[in-house]
């Protein structure tokens, strides 16, 4: 073989190696891009404020990011994303989990379990006649509330809502 048509070889097999070499890196980022949409979609998510019910600790048109996935570990003042008795997707607060009795005065102030539950930054009713109403929690279901008391409409009207109908937990919030 001559020396110019082993240069020219030598020179084909670079390129081809190159050529190659760049596939492989738009394949790996094409593969990372998937498994971030993969997360974005399946296990965090994003949630737009709608309304005045979680004032002021959540404003219409707050961002939220979520956790889809969190269903399982969900606790007291947890704030959640959860489908309505109408399937629409709502922001509340968890104030009871299954076994739980609660107390809840016609003013908004809670009571669990025969104790009195130290709450801050919840818009309480002015009006207070004395009256209260008390709800048993079930087994696989939790009990929530806006924490907007006078406007949201919560387990107080739509009962409690089944572990099914968590969609996720509110991670961080983006003000607009």
């Amino acid at each position: 073989m001559r020396e110019k048509d082993s240069f020219a070889l030598a020179v084909q097999t670079m390129r081809l190696r190159e050529k190659k070499r760049r596939l492989r890196l738009w394949a790996g980022r094409a593969l990372l891009v998937l498994f971030i949409a993969w997360l974005l979609s399946f296990v965090f998510g994003i949630f737009v404020v709608q309304g005045d019910s979680m004032r002021p600790s959540y404003r219409d048109g707050d961002i939220l990011w979520i956790l889809r996935t969190a269903s399982k570990n969900i606790s007291y003042g947890d704030v959640v994303i959860l489908e309505n008795p109408e399937g629409k997707e709502i922001l509340k607060r968890v104030v009871g989990l299954p076994g739980d009795t609660i107390t809840i005065y016609d003013n908004g102030q809670i009571v669990r379990n025969q104790i009195a539950v130290q709450e801050k930054d919840i818009i309480y009713s002015t009006a207070s006649s004395g009256t209260w109403k008390t709800y048993t929690v079930p087994e696989n279901a939790y009990f929530y509330l806006g924490d907007n008391r006078p406007v949201s409409k919560d387990s107080r009207q739509n009962g409690c809502a089944d572990k099914a109908q968590i969609k996720g937990k509110v991670l961080a919030t983006f003000r607009r």
